[in-house]
């Protein structure tokens, strides 16, 4: 992004809450999510591109990552429509050439979600850890800030984050879940923990809505509400 001439991390994050909501509103895997902003972000890491297409870049990193997970997806007018037909068909398979060209097809790695998923199993977190978790998770796409970080490091974090609200002594444990290095991943994972915190705590102050009214439906246990609580 610091190589970007024409968008900035605002406009970044924008985007990312956007994507966020066209997730929810099609009922997409959450897989699927995390791909997508994976690709934006390794496609901007090699192109530098006008904010008149960033757009673009995002509902088509959106329908790659469709094509990759799901097995029903919008089709490309719907595509088309969610972008109030800023964009024509032409011009998003164009865009999906130019970025599965420039990834060399390379669309798959592990993502934060992955790591997290194994997590909440491992040490049995019930609906309202798993959601909330799952909401720091998704706040780490919005924050430019986060990217540094490793896919586990943030898992780690969101877990850490929910075993130490919920008073889970096992905390520790995440330490040394896969390194030898217990001081280094304890400085790690409270590292990003912080930066964590600190981005939900704002996002309630800012105009990034999407991921804060998704999280505050009963269905994911309005734990954006319980976060401002805290």
């Amino acid at each position: 992004m610091l190589d970007q001439k024409d968008i900035n991390v605002q406009m970044r994050a924008i985007l990312v809450d956007w994507i966020i909501e066209v997730h929810f509103n099609y009922n997409l895997k959450q897989e699927t999510l995390f791909q997508t902003i994976m690709i934006i972000d390794t496609y901007l890491s090699y192109e530098i591109i006008p904010r008149s297409q960033l757009q673009l870049l995002g509902v088509t990193s959106l329908l790659i990552s469709c094509k990759y997970n799901e097995v029903f997806y919008p089709r490309i007018i719907d595509f088309v429509n969610i972008t109030d037909k800023a964009y024509e068909i032409k011009e998003i398979l164009e865009m999906e050439q130019k970025i599965l060209k420039k990834l060399e097809f390379n669309i798959f790695i592990p993502t934060s979600n992955q790591f997290y998923d194994i997590l909440s199993k491992i040490f049995n977190f019930d609906s309202k850890q798993y959601n909330l978790g799952n909401y720091f998770l998704e706040s780490s796409l919005i924050d430019y800030n986060m990217i540094p970080f490793p896919p586990s490091i943030i898992a780690l974090s969101c877990s850490y984050i929910v075993m130490k609200l919920f008073h889970m002594q096992e905390y520790k444990l995440l330490y040394s879940i896969n390194d030898k290095n217990s001081l280094f991943m304890q400085n790690m994972i409270k590292k990003s923990a912080r930066q964590l915190c600190f981005l939900v705590k704002n996002l309630n102050q800012s105009n990034i809505n999407s991921l804060k009214e998704k999280y505050s439906l009963d269905k994911y246990g309005n734990v954006a509400q319980y976060c401002q609580e805290k």
